[in-house]
């Protein structure tokens, strides 16, 4: 299994809403394993009726870090 973590300034917008749902399209057509393990964001999403990063990482079944330093190093 090959480790991603998402670091962002928050993480409910397109991309991260979007990607675990493409790198597991990806995984499924060429047999890899790559996991969203861990994510973390500056602050939570100030648009109205956004997840916070807490609500999209228990979403997405994922760890969130205190740190980047404690991300970069999981």
């Amino acid at each position: 299994m090959k480790t991603v973590g998402f670091i962002d300034y928050f993480l409910h917008e397109w991309h991260a809403n979007e990607y675990p749902a493409m790198i597991a399209a990806y995984n499924e057509k060429n047999g890899t394993d790559y996991q969203v393990k861990y994510a973390w964001a500056e602050i939570d999403s100030p648009n109205k009726g956004a997840r916070t990063t807490e609500e999209w990482c228990k979403d997405y079944g994922v760890e969130r870090c205190e740190t980047i330093e404690e991300l970069c190093e999981k």
